[in-house]
Formats: C-alpha cells, structure tokens, sequence
C-alpha cells in the first residue's frame, strides 16, 4: 500500500509520523509539507528517515510569505513541485487545512490517477473536539463574496469537486470520509455522525513524538509550571484573560513554583504580563518540550487556556489544568471535553 500525507505543522507531523512508525510501516509512506512553522534541518533529517519521499513546499511562514502578493508568486510554484511529486497511484491519501485551495487541487489530483483512494482527514489539533472558530471569514464572511470565492476554487482555479462540503468546519470536504483521532470517545458532531472515527494509539502518539523530536537541554528550575499560551489573537476577551494570568502566576509563585511561558510559534506580540515569566523559545514544539522533561513530569504542571498543548500534555501523563472558567468565555464541548479527559478547570 502507498499513503500520503500533506501537513503543515509539527502537531500534524507527530500524528502522521506515527502512523508512519505504527500501523503503516510495512506501507510506502510519502509527505507534502507546507512548512508552517521554524524547520531545522535536524528535523528534515529526522522526517527523512520517517517517510520514503518528502516534498517541503513554502507556505505561509515567516510572515512576509502570508500576504497576498507572496502568495501569488509562491502559490503557482508550490503547485508545479506537487504535480511532479503525485505522479503515482496513492491508496490512501490523509489532508489537513482542507479549506485551502492547494489542498483541494492535490487530493484532485491524487483521486484522478486512482479514483479508488481512501481519502481521510487527519486530527487538526483540538477542533475535532470544540471549536471557537467561524470558518465564515475572509470572502467567506457573506453570500456575496462567498460565492465568488466558490466560483474562483471550484471552477477558475480547477478545485472542482473537491471544494464541495458536507459541512462549514475544517475537515468538511465531502471527499474526507474518515477521521484519524486520538480520542474517537470524545469526537463533537458533525464529525461524531458524519465520519467513520479511527482511533491514533497512544503507542502511535509516542512513536511519532520520538519520530520527529529529540530529548533537549532545556535548563528550567523545578518544580515549575509550563504556561502553555494560545496565539493571543484568539481570546475574545483578553483584558480578562490578562487578569486571570495575572492572578495564576502569583498563586503559583506563593506555592513555590516557577512560571515558565511557551507562545505560539507564530505570536507576534506578547504581553507585559508575562514579562517577568521565563520564556522557552517559542520555535521549539510544546511537545518537545514534552519529550525533553518526561523523566521529570513529577514536578511539571502544564496550565494553559484552551490550547491544543494541553490535549497533548495529558496524553502523556502531565498534571494539566486549564484557566479556561475565568477567562469570560462559554464553550460546553470544550468544557465536556477537558472533564472527559480528567484536564483541571480551576
């Protein structure tokens, strides 16, 4: 069997590549990456000697390349690499960030050289469990505009029926028949009814966290808390998620623990509160952050808001707890979500 893989974060890569070293080792396993993120070249070695073939495409990191004008020019090459990379029939083909155009053209082209495929969403982080996004934006934001954004991927620039959804969330595409997810038992709808769940062990968790990372040297003094900080755009209330942080890291301080930050690796701002918190660099994967202090999780506490880092930390067996209640949000299935999985809501 030939499978592959188009991701676009580390997160995605841990998944994929533990599929790679489980279940489908005996599979010839190929990647596309749309490098999202900061990409060592020990990391490329290290996926190189997890998937047969890799095509690294640019994409909308760092930042200059995510504006309208790098995208004309990069969009047009990525596309020609992709057509001289799936030249092949593929078995099985696994997408994420299904909403972009080149993620459509690609599973086109995969299904026209074999219409038989199993094509399969892969888990994007925390949304297959609670949302608090509205895909409703950009020239999807009224029925005008979105229309002439149908009419420009489905018919001018070739998606076809691959821009078709059974549902406005990510993972929708009609096209995505299942879903790969380490918590199938915990699956919100639509994807709970509308998609076969195939559950990622926590055997394939592990084998692809040790797939893409090594242990490092991080130099943190313990017992700490790892605050793990969402990209701070997406609060809707951040004056009251400055005060509930505020108010965490001086609770922890009186219990003689040290707050130690993680930021998203794209954040671009960060607040005064956190200045007098030590900061890990935020280029490295939480969830090597994770690997690196696991001989140590004893004395670790990993606290965030609604962030995807904590799904992963208590996979492994961290204390985890969230700071979600004080923070002047309402979300049910986040909240069902974290007490399914024993997260803390303090």
């Amino acid at each position: 069997m030939k499978n592959l893989f188009i991701c676009h974060t580390q997160a995605q890569l841990i998944l994929a590549s533990g599929l790679v070293r489980g279940r489908f080792k005996e599979d010839i396993n190929d990647l596309i990456l749309f490098v999202d993120f900061g990409l060592t070249q020990r990391q490329k070695e290290r996926l190189n000697g997890t998937f047969n073939r890799i095509l690294f495409l640019q994409s909308i990191y760092p930042a200059e390349y995510n504006t309208l004008r790098a995208k004309l020019k990069w969009y047009p090459n990525d596309w020609k690499e992709i057509k001289k990379f799936v030249y092949d029939k593929f078995d099985r083909a696994f997408a994420v960030c299904d909403w972009l155009l080149l993620v459509q053209k690609t599973l086109k082209r995969v299904y026209s050289i074999n219409a038989s495929v199993e094509i399969a969403w892969l888990e994007d982080g925390i949304t297959a469990y609670y949302s608090d996004s509205d895909m409703r934006g950009g020239l999807d934001s009224n029925s005008l505009t979105s229309g002439l954004r149908k009419f420009l991927f489905k018919y001018l620039l070739g998606a076809g029926k691959f821009y078709d959804r059974d549902f406005r969330e990510t993972g929708g595409l009609k096209c995505l028949k299942t879903v790969y997810t380490c918590y199938p038992n915990s699956v919100r709808e639509p994807y709970r009814s509308r998609r076969e769940l195939i559950e990622i062990t926590d055997e394939e968790y592990m084998l692809g966290l040790r797939a893409i990372y090594e242990t490092c040297s991080l130099d943190l003094k313990l017992p700490a808390v790892i605050l793990v900080v969402d990209k701070l755009d997406r609060y809707e209330h951040p004056e009251i998620v400055k005060d509930s942080i505020i108010r965490f890291i001086r609770e922890s301080r009186r219990e003689g623990k040290k707050v130690i930050c993680k930021f998203h690796p794209r954040e671009t701002m960060i607040w005064e509160v956190f200045d007098d918190c030590q900061h890990i660099d935020k280029s490295i994967g939480i969830e090597n952050t994770y690997l690196s202090l696991m001989p140590q999780k004893d004395l670790v506490t990993i606290a965030g808001i609604k962030s995807t880092g904590l799904m992963s930390a208590k996979k492994l067996g961290f204390h985890t707890l969230s700071l979600f209640m004080k923070c002047g949000e309402d979300n049910r299935n986040l909240i069902s979500f974290y007490n399914g999985l024993g997260i803390d809501l303090v």
